[in-house]
């Protein structure tokens, strides 16, 4: 896993450059995502993160999506199929879900305030939030 810390300029042409979209369109989003993980790469937004801890929260948030991609190669590997590999990883929900969990649980475990009250609260922010595929 790479982890890449870019200036916000940097940032939107790497959204724009990945999503093949306009630069509004990338400004838009960096505004709600200020990290994202693309196959075995992190960015980060540099001026985001005011401290180690809430960095080190989306270091975890981003290295499940990043776990989730290599799984899938791994599976590719051995020779499963696509049906199969969907079935291991789920839909897109549930890989939002777990990257939400595995950095809730790393928040309570070092005592880095919670952005959800619950496990429940993460489904419901995911299931208004992000699209299901």
């Amino acid at each position: 896993m790479s982890i890449a810390i870019l200036s916000r300029e940097k940032y939107i042409a790497k959204i724009s450059e990945l999503e093949g979209s306009s630069k509004a369109v990338a400004t838009a989003k960096a505004e709600q995502m200020p990290a994202f993980a693309y196959r075995d790469q992190t960015y980060y937004l540099e001026p985001y993160y005011e401290n180690i801890e809430e960095f080190l929260a989306a270091v975890t948030h981003e290295g499940s999506h990043v776990r989730d991609y290599l799984d899938e190669l791994d599976w590719v590997d051995k020779g499963f199929s696509k049906a199969e590999i969907k079935n291991k990883i789920g839909s897109y929900w549930d890989e939002e879900k777990k990257a939400y969990e595995r950095e809730h649980d790393f928040r309570k475990e070092t005592g880095v305030p919670l952005q959800f009250s619950s496990k429940k609260s993460i489904d419901i922010h995911v299931e208004k939030s992000y699209e299901n595929y």
